[in-house]
């Protein structure tokens, strides 16, 4: 069991933060060795009372992103609970819609983010972006399918999802659970520019002109894995 959701993009966007909740909560599940083909969602939601248009039309943007995100992945949102009364006197909560992702797996295929030995390769798996900024499916339907039998073959020692602190954020959870220390290639920082070069431009655009920068990104889809050094490519 999984979830996604994060507040400060739903804030900015409903209709991104919802899509990107399903996203998160799919790819958590993936990473832990799940299927992707048994995976399942279930939405629980908070808005302010929809008293006039504006606040219908929170709602409206996330049901329609959690939507577009369900059908571009093939999975279905089983259940759920929402709220429209979250409004007391003059203070209301953030648009919300959080996603919980569910699926069976064998125990013996069930795998931590954690790093496991010393002198492996980690490879970052990019799910690429469309032009409005939501994850291609194709490249994150593929990416699951490929390290779900990986890691049912026991080819991969750990796995984990880039969520709101981006790279750096998951390589340093990766890190901390065995005490494992971790260095990036040199050419990574080019080869991250030339994967994300939208994300790289809006970066640019706002001053943000260090590659870094692309490490604090909230690359949803996208998934870190460890590969023991026998069975690196």
């Amino acid at each position: 069991m999984s979830w996604g959701y994060n507040p400060f993009i739903t804030e900015k966007s409903p209709y991104h933060g919802a899509y990107f909740a399903v996203v998160e909560s799919v790819a958590k599940l993936i990473a832990t060795g799940a299927e992707f083909k048994d995976v399942y969602l279930t939405f629980q939601e908070y808005f302010e009372r929809t008293s006039s248009k504006e606040a219908w039309g929170k709602p409206t943007a996330a049901l329609l992103g959690a939507l577009s995100a369900q059908k571009a992945m093939g999975t279905a949102s089983i259940g759920g609970k929402d709220s429209m009364s979250g409004t007391f006197q003059d203070l209301n909560v953030p648009p919300t819609l959080v996603s919980f992702a569910v699926a069976t797996e064998k125990a013996k295929n069930v795998n931590s983010g954690a790093f496991k030995k010393a002198d492996s390769k980690v490879y970052f798996i990019p799910t690429q972006y469309n032009k409005d900024l939501t994850p291609s499916f194709e490249d994150f339907n593929n990416n699951a399918n490929t390290l779900y039998e990986l890691n049912k073959d026991g080819k991969v020692e750990a796995i984990y999802s880039v969520g709101a602190g981006g790279i750096a954020e998951a390589v340093s959870k990766m890190a901390f659970g065995n005490k494992i220390g971790f260095t990036f290639d040199a050419d990574f920082y080019g080869k991250l520019k030339e994967a994300y070069p939208e994300q790289a431009s809006i970066l640019a655009e706002q001053g943000k002109t260090c590659t870094s920068w692309l490490l604090f990104l909230p690359l949803y889809g996208s998934l870190i894995t460890e590969v023991s050094q026998e069975n690196a490519a």
